[in-house]
C-alpha cells in the first residue's frame, strides 16, 4: 500500500467514524451508509493537495501541545477573572490590535499557528498576510506596552515550536567555490 492509498484509507475511515458518531449508534447500516457518504464526499468534493515538507519532530510537538494546553488554562482563567470582575463590564478593559511578523515558510504551518493563536481565549487573528508573513491579532485586556511585548514573545515562542515541530530544518552554509575542501576544513 502506497503512502497516498494509506492516507486515503485513513480519511475514509475518519469520515465514516464521524458519520457513525453523528448518528449516535454503531450498526451495520450506519457503517455502510457512512462509507458511502465518505466515498461520495471524497469523489464529489475533492480537497486540493497541500504541499508539506520535512517531518514531524515528535519531542517538539509534545512540547508544543504542553505549552498550548497550559496557555489555554491560564488564558481561560484570565478571561474569567476579567468577566467576573466587579463593576460595569468593559469600562476599564483596554484592547489592542497587534501585528506580528512571522518566519514560518509553509502556508500550512502559518494556518495552524493562526488557529492556535485564535483558539487561546483573549486573542483572535483578524488577518493573515501570506506573502509578507504577517498576522494581525486582536488581544484582550492590554494595559501597557509591556502587555503587547508579552504577547509578541508568546507568538514568537509558539512560532518557534511550530517551526521546530513541523518545518524542515534547513541550514544555510555559505561556501566559496574557489576554496578547496582542505582549505574549508582549516577555516572551521
Amino acid at each position: 500500500m502506497t503512502r497516498t492509498q494509506a492516507h486515503e484509507l485513513g480519511v475514509l475511515t475518519w469520515l465514516t467514524a464521524v458519520w457513525v458518531l453523528l448518528w449516535g449508534s454503531l450498526s451495520w447500516a450506519n457503517v455502510i451508509t457512512g462509507v458511502g457518504v465518505a466515498v461520495a464526499i471524497r469523489v464529489l468534493l475533492p480537497l486540493p493537495t497541500v504541499r508539506t515538507e520535512g517531518r514531524v519532530h515528535l519531542p517538539t510537538l509534545v512540547r508544543l501541545v504542553v505549552v498550548v494546553s497550559w496557555d489555554l488554562v491560564v488564558s481561560s482563567v484570565q478571561v474569567l477573572v476579567l468577566v467576573l470582575r466587579p463593576g460595569p463590564l468593559g469600562m476599564d478593559v483596554s484592547n489592542a490590535v497587534v501585528r506580528s511578523h512571522l518566519r514560518v515558510r509553509s502556508n500550512l504551518v502559518l494556518a495552524l499557528l493562526a488557529d492556535v493563536i485564535t483558539l487561546v481565549p483573549g486573542s483572535m487573528v483578524l488577518d493573515i498576510d501570506q506573502r509578507a508573513r504577517v498576522i494581525t491579532t486582536h488581544v484582550l485586556d492590554v494595559r501597557s506596552d509591556a502587555d503587547i511585548e508579552r504577547f509578541q514573545r508568546k507568538v514568537t515562542q509558539l512560532e518557534d515550536l511550530f517551526i521546530g515541530a513541523f518545518e524542515a530544518l534547513v541550514v544555510a552554509v555559505e561556501v566559496d567555490p574557489d576554496d578547496t575542501p582542505a582549505e574549508r576544513e582549516e577555516t572551521r
